[in-house]
C-alpha cells in the first residue's frame, strides 16, 4: 500500500539519532496534514535512512531540517495523529507471524478462541492464505497449555526489573531504548493482559507459578 505524502526529518539531542516524522497529502477536518508515522532512528545519512523506513510513501518530499525536535514536541505531534491512522503497514507480508496462533489463543483464551474459529470455518467466503492459516493455528492451540503466558511472564518480569533498577539505590541510568521509556505503561498495559489471560485459563498466581517452574 503506497501512501502519498511527505517526510521531514528533525535532528534530536542524541548524537546520530533523528526523527522522521511522515504526513500524508490528506488534512483533517481543521485542515492540517494527516501525521501518519513518527519514528525515532539512529544514521549517519539520515534522508537515505528515512527513505528506506518510510518505503511505503509516494513522496511528494523529503526534507532534513536543522531544527532539533525535543520529546515533548514529538508528543505534541502524535498527539494530532488521528487514532486509525498512526500506524500504516510498510508492507503485505502475506503471512502471520510463526508464534501468532499461540499468542492470540493466550490473549483471548480458550472459549473466545474456540468461537473465533467456529466464525472462520463458517465464512461464506474463502478464507485467504494467512487467515486459513491462522485459523489452523489456532485449531491446533485449543485444549494445550498457553504456552505464551510463559513468554508474557518472562517479558513482564523483565520489565519489572529494568523498572525497579530505578530504585534499588545502585548505580543510575539512563534511559537508553523505548521499553526503558515506557516502562511504566509496560509493565500497567502487560500486566493488565497477563492477569486477564490467567483469568481466560482459570488459572491463579499459585498454579500458574508451579507450572512455570517445571
Amino acid at each position: 500500500m503506497s501512501i502519498r505524502g511527505r517526510v521531514d526529518v528533525y535532528s534530536t539531542n542524541r548524537e546520530w539519532t533523528f526523527i522522521a516524522v511522515a504526513t500524508s497529502d490528506e488534512r483533517d477536518s481543521e485542515g492540517r496534514p494527516v501525521v501518519v508515522r513518527i519514528v525515532d532512528f539512529q544514521a549517519t545519512e539520515p534522508l537515505y535512512k528515512a527513505t528506506r523506513i518510510f518505503g511505503d510513501f509516494d513522496f511528494r518530499a523529503m526534507e532534513l531540517h536543522d531544527d532539533v525536535m525535543t520529546l515533548a514536541q514529538v508528543q505534541q505531534l502524535w498527539n494530532q495523529v488521528p487514532a486509525d491512522a498512526r500506524w500504516w503497514p510498510t508492507s503485505q507480508r502475506g503471512q502471520v507471524a510463526h508464534m501468532a496462533p499461540d499468542l492470540v489463543y493466550a490473549v483471548l483464551g480458550p472459549w473466545t478462541t474456540a468461537r473465533l474459529i467456529q466464525t472462520l470455518q463458517i465464512s461464506p467466503e474463502q478464507l485467504p492464505d494467512d487467515l486459513d492459516w491462522l485459523k489452523q493455528g489456532l485449531i491446533g492451540c485449543v485444549g494445550h497449555r498457553p504456552k505464551m503466558l510463559l513468554a508474557l511472564a518472562a517479558a513482564l518480569g523483565a520489565v519489572q526489573r529494568r523498572h525497579n533498577h530505578r530504585f534499588d539505590g545502585g548505580e543510575s541510568f539512563e534511559f537508553e531504548g523505548a521499553v526503558d521509556l515506557l516502562a511504566d505503561e509496560t509493565l500497567k498495559h502487560l500486566g493488565f493482559f497477563f492477569v486477564e489471560a490467567l483469568r481466560g485459563f482459570s488459572l491463579d498466581e499459585s498454579g500458574f507459578a508451579e507450572w512455570f517452574e517445571t
